[in-house]
């Protein structure tokens, strides 16, 4: 008896696995982020396990040809020879053609001559305002050049944690392939769950639910956590009789990693926490 008594003792402790739905975590967000143009990689400007924040550069490609001609578009853009040479001719086909309507025509010479003095001054003026769309044009093609460069820069489309990288330094980025690498929104976790129709027909997008999370992942017997529904699945799988939930976790010091097992658990969930620790519920992807 004592004897039995000794081993119970020494036996381990294992942890009650909890009652419910079991599920599993996946990054409430997950692109392969490309490249918008096809090119030669220049630059990767972050490795796997790198946060970053919306907009932050990622990587670029090689934009030398680019870059030569945005030099070239703003010197044209800057010249002003052209247009200065064309106000000069249009003063002085407006000094010529107001001497002749000053003083007539007959003095001066003939009518003929009168007619030649307003067409010219008429397309002089038709110069200077040619020289001044130039240069609109050239102001534009910068701005068109510009935009094309940003392209060649690929940025990050929201916060996140740089979870794969594909590309490397020098390599192509072609049109059929033109992912640098995989981008996963981690503060929030998405956790997936297939309830029996009857339990799923009781929860609405919105409402809060408790999941249980195991001991190999929280670190401790069990931890239950507050979550929220984002997405109820409006099909019965005929062959199961389960309904595809939704729910996101709130995660942002990182506690709990995607792939996780989980369980949807009966109980009420625990009490909100501050405003900064609730999961974002958006719209569904």
């Amino acid at each position: 008896m004592i004897l039995v008594a000794a081993l119970l003792a020494a036996a381990p402790v294992f942890a009650q696995e909890p009652i419910g739905t079991p599920g599993f975590t996946e990054p409430e967000r997950t692109v392969a982020v490309a490249a918008a143009e096809s090119g030669i990689l220049a630059e990767l400007l972050v490795r796997p396990g790198d946060r970053v924040a919306a907009g932050t550069p990622l990587g670029r490609l090689d934009a030398a040809g680019l870059e030569e001609a945005k030099s070239i578009a703003e010197a044209r853009a800057a010249a002003t020879a052209a247009r200065d040479a064309a106000v000069i001719e249009r003063e002085k086909a407006r000094r010529r053609l107001a001497k002749f309507e000053a003083v007539g025509a007959e003095r001066l010479g003939s009518r003929d001559e009168l007619e030649t003095a307003r067409a010219d001054a008429a397309l002089a003026e038709v110069r200077v305002r040619q020289t001044e769309e130039d240069a609109a044009l050239a102001a534009l093609e910068v701005v068109r050049i510009a935009a094309d460069l940003d392209r060649r820069t690929v940025r990050a489309p929201f916060e996140g944690t740089v979870v794969e990288v594909s590309k490397e330094i020098g390599e192509a980025v072609p049109a059929s392939d033109p992912a640098l690498l995989v981008l996963a929104r981690l503060d929030t976790l998405r956790a997936v769950f297939h309830p029996s129709a009857s339990r799923a027909s009781r929860l609405r997008k919105g409402d809060a639910v408790a999941v249980a999370i195991p001991a190999e992942v929280a670190g401790e017997p069990v931890r239950t956590v507050r979550a929220t529904v984002d997405f109820v699945s409006p099909i019965t799988d005929a062959e199961s009789g389960t309904v595809r939930i939704e729910a996101l976790i709130p995660n942002a010091d990182r506690r709990l990693r995607a792939g996780s097992r989980v369980t949807l658990t009966e109980g009420e969930p625990p009490r909100a926490v501050a405003a900064d620790d609730v999961s974002r519920t958006g719209d569904r992807r």
